[in-house]
């Protein structure tokens, strides 16, 4: 478990370093079209999603 919940935060950190240069640079709206420039903004909020519903499971154990 605490190999899946390392791994969702590594990804948390990465893709929020994309989002972040995105923003700065414009990534997206170079390549509008391109599926592989938009889906790491999908990952990170997934992501989020998932580490914090299994965070909040584990505190009320």
């Amino acid at each position: 478990m605490k190999l899946f919940k390392y791994s969702l935060f590594a990804i948390i950190i990465l893709t929020g370093i994309y989002m972040i240069c995105d923003f700065l640079f414009g990534l997206e709206q170079s390549y509008p079209q391109s599926l592989w420039i938009r889906l790491p903004k999908l990952l990170f909020f997934v992501s989020v999603f998932i580490y914090v519903i299994s965070f909040s499971k584990n505190r009320n154990n």
